[in-house]
């Protein structure tokens, strides 16, 4: 089983919407960790998800990306953009199908956060270089 794809799959599930929610979690946590789903994790954490979760909210500079630029006030850009990404990445990678967000939430969420940044100009300054 691939690590980006939820458990369920392994169990001989049928692809679904749950299912591609849980891939764009663990997508998004790819990118702003810039570690992937099959990285050797420290402390007996397994995966991604797990690492992230162990993280969220206090240690997100942490584990963010290394490669991650940004200037400014630096906790305005964890409240403002970080945080509500991570919490997104997070909700859509639950474990129970039933518990993950819908697509439509996804989006309504991925709105709400690209407004709230584009009104603050301290989130406009972080960027990560790949």
């Amino acid at each position: 089983m691939v690590a980006a794809q939820p458990e369920e799959y392994g169990s001989g599930s049928e692809p679904s919407t749950e299912g591609d929610v849980y891939s764009y979690g663990v997508l998004l946590l790819e990118i702003f960790t810039g570690r992937r789903p099959t990285d050797n994790f420290m402390d007996g954490v397994t995966g991604l998800v797990g690492y992230v979760r162990m993280s969220y909210p206090d240690k997100l500079l942490e584990i963010l990306d290394a490669s991650a630029t940004y200037s400014g006030d630096t906790q305005h850009i964890i409240d403002i953009f970080l945080c509500p990404m991570f919490k997104l990445a997070l909700a859509c990678c639950e474990d129970s199908p039933r518990h993950r967000m819908k697509i439509d939430d996804v989006v309504k969420e991925l709105n709400i956060i690209k407004r709230a940044c584009a009104a603050h100009k301290a989130v406009h300054e972080f960027r990560a270089t790949a």
